[in-house]
């Protein structure tokens, strides 16, 4: 039975609510009283928004239909009763089976409060988890602080950062459903039953879906600060140059409801976006500000924005027409390559790429369109799911597909691509699942304070330039610096990166090479996991010709980041035994003890490294990881 203080509240309706334990019962906080707790008491906080928008007791929470975050938090004063600590603990779950079951769980501690739960009543936001399951019990048991955080995880609903911290994590077996709550899996997916979502608002939460995209769908593209309809056969084509405006109608219960889309392509002018965003406000007045606006950026669309192409979106790099000297074309031309990513209807989109082998990837499904013939592309790593989704945008030319798998490839497929070449084809890639998927995390002080927040489904244009980023690849760990970052975010980034992997409880291997990048000088081995590279992405986001400067006055592009370390005040080269070359120049098991196979180039003598490489020790560390151990190869010491 649910308590009275919460049948109120709506489960579809932002809202920030506090409330006290008194007598055993929960009671409401009057708001003006938000943000004071006494020590003798115990409260349930509740947040509930929509995705970015701001949560806590000052902020005005603005009223929308969109699919929100729920987090439940129990506070604990240091003077709290064990009785009225349990009826917190207790509400709490009441509370969360009365949303769906999906909300996070936090326990908060008087002076031991989350950063999540602090955000609440000022500025940072940061959540943390901990594995062992369990309330205050578990915590006496294994005689934990009583300020232990503890938060909530239900099985299927894992999330990464609980995942990661398992050596291995079981892949779940293919049901064939539409809907699996654990969000790991690419299975076979059978048809949406968009009737569920209104039922099971839990469903339409996880799968931030209002329906099936089947509804109607106005779509006109911004030209000359108006609005110029979409023509029926270019419905699904997007330019990157280009921003246009979507009102999508659907119905529930017989009654309308609205969804402005204004999407919004990478290379726009700030002319079209500022359109887009007041031609998105005017549609919504005209309906009396019954519509949800949502704004889309390129490369950052929602599930049910692609749902409404029906597996057939396309965004093309340029524009339509252009604006301010930008980019101008009428269409792709006759011939052009495709990217596919996605797993159904839903939620595939097709990216155009440069039209050349370089663009390939082990990891991913391509459609090449010419005037004589259409190829599927298949890399290794793609699934059965993301093959079919490609014939779906491969449908768009009259010409019969010819499927093409990695490795198979013949004469005519090189020839339609400009040649064969090399391109990114690491083992990894070639992993249909992993156990260990890439983790991106953006490190920075611009608030005063070392933040480090990991970025979820991240794409190039989350690489924050002001900022260093660090890129977790299980067997590689990745150090991107940002052009603008600081030199004391750079030392940090070093170090929490050693950090991270020295702490984490998943056994790693402590070997696991860190290497540090700039930008700029990204190695395909980088590039490879951010989906679709824009190499002149970052033009317009810095001084080019002062990058280019720093570039050509340090040429460490690729550091490996130990060795950096080691050269600057940790192991140093003059305090190496020293060993004639010939001695390193054998098998790891003849080495002489002592000596790191990793590095034999360090038990060498001043004058020995001299000969061997033609310069010293230091100006050899200054040189790209790629020229290192291409010299330590030559000279046999690799």
């Amino acid at each position: 039975m649910t308590d009275q203080a919460f049948r109120n509240i709506n489960p579809r309706q932002p809202c920030f609510l506090i409330w006290r334990v008194e007598n055993m019962n929960v009671v409401a906080v009057p708001k003006p009283q938000y943000g004071v707790f006494y020590k003798g008491d115990s409260y349930i906080v509740l947040s509930f928004a929509l995705p970015g928008q701001r949560r806590g007791a000052s902020s005005q929470v603005k009223e929308g239909k969109g699919s929100c975050v729920a987090h439940i938090h129990f506070w604990l004063g240091k003077e709290t009763s064990q009785d009225e600590a349990g009826v917190a603990a207790f509400k709490c779950v009441e509370l969360d089976d009365c949303l769906g079951g999906f909300p996070v769980q936090h326990r908060e501690v008087q002076d031991s409060e989350s950063k999540l739960f602090l955000s609440y009543f000022k500025n940072g936001i940061m959540k943390s988890f901990i594995i062992d399951n369990g309330r205050m019990g578990f915590i006496k048991k294994k005689a934990y602080p009583n300020h232990t955080k503890v938060t909530r995880v239900i099985e299927g609903g894992e999330p990464s950062d609980f995942k990661c911290l398992f050596k291995s994590w079981p892949m779940p077996v293919a049901t064939g459903k539409a809907y699996n709550n654990n969000k790991i899996a690419k299975t076979v997916q059978t048809k949406f039953d968009a009737s569920t979502l209104h039922s099971n608002r839990a469903l339409a939460a996880e799968t931030r879906m209002v329906d099936d995209g089947s509804g109607n769908a106005e779509i006109w593209r911004v030209v000359d600060f108006d609005l110029k309809p979409v023509l029926k056969q270019d419905i699904g084509m997007f330019y990157g140059g280009d921003c246009y405006v979507i009102l999508y109608t659907y119905q529930v219960n017989g009654r309308e409801h609205y969804i402005v889309y204004y999407w919004q392509g990478l290379q726009a002018s700030q002319d079209e976006k500022g359109t887009s965003a007041l031609k998105a406000v005017e549609i919504d007045d005209k309906l009396g500000g019954a519509a949800v606006q949502v704004r889309v950026v390129m490369n950052k669309e929602p599930q049910h924005f692609t749902a409404m192409f029906d597996g057939k979106m396309i965004i093309f790099s340029g524009g339509h027409c252009g604006w301010t000297g930008g980019p101008s074309s009428d269409g792709p031309g006759d011939s052009y390559m495709l990217q596919v990513r996605g797993t159904n209807i839903y939620n595939t989109k097709a990216l155009q790429v440069p039209m050349e082998a370089a663009s390939l990837n082990s990891n991913d499904v391509f459609v090449i369109f010419t005037k004589k013939c259409t190829f599927i592309w298949c890399g290794k790593g793609s699934t059965g799911d993301e093959r079919q989704a490609a014939k779906n945008v491969a449908a768009r030319s009259p010409r019969e597909a010819t499927i093409v798998i990695e490795g198979q490839e013949k004469a005519a497929f090189w020839e339609a691509i400009g040649g064969q070449a090399e391109y990114l084809s690491d083992k990894r890639l070639q992993q249909e699942e992993s156990e260990h998927p890439p983790r991106l995390f953006q490190i920075s002080n611009a608030s005063g304070s070392f933040t480090c927040e990991e970025i979820p489904e991240f794409v190039q244009q989350d690489l924050c330039t002001d900022d260093c980023m660090m890129l977790d690849l299980w067997d590689d760990i990745y150090i991107w610096v940002g052009a603008n970052a600081r030199d004391d975010e750079k030392k940090e980034a070093e170090r929490l990166a050693m950090e991270y992997l020295n702490s984490d409880p998943a056994d790693r291997d402590q070997e696991t090479p860190i290497y540090r990048i700039r930008q700029g000088c990204e190695p395909p081995t980088f590039t490879g996991f951010f989906g679709v590279w824009d190499d002149d992405f970052f033009k317009n986001s810095q001084d080019y010709k002062e990058l280019g400067q720093q570039l050509a006055s340090n040429n460490d592009a690729v550091v490996l980041v130990q060795e950096s370390m080691d050269a600057n005040g940790g192991v140093n080269f003059d305090e190496m035994s020293k060993y004639p070359l010939a001695e390193l120049q054998v098998n790891t098991e003849d080495l002489p003890s002592g000596v790191d196979p990793k590095c034999k180039e360090m038990f060498l003598t001043a004058d020995d490294f001299m000969k061997t490489f033609n310069m010293t020790y230091t100006e050899f560390l200054g040189k790209p990881l790629w020229k290192q151990q291409a010299m330590k190869k030559a000279a046999k010491l690799f």
